[in-house]
């Protein structure tokens, strides 16, 4: 199996995870973004309400942390 495909069949359940949260809170949008020390994610309820939340790591990821609200 590729890359490309092995990263689809992991993906997939957090997709459907996203929805499950998107669906509940009734959120029309929202974008997650996990760079190498860097975890943000923000999005809004159709186009009103917009919200964005960020944790920095000093050396390494701690899962633990949690997210700063900056909007």
């Amino acid at each position: 199996m590729g890359e490309f495909a092995q990263l689809e069949k992991e993906l997939l359940p957090v997709f459907a995870e996203i929805e499950r949260i998107k669906e509940k809170h009734r959120i029309t949008s929202l974008t997650l973004e996990s760079f190498n020390l860097i975890d943000q994610f923000h999005g809004s309820h159709g186009g009103k309400g917009s919200f964005m939340g960020k944790r920095e790591y000093k050396h390494t990821r701690s899962i633990e942390q949690n997210f700063t609200k900056i909007k």
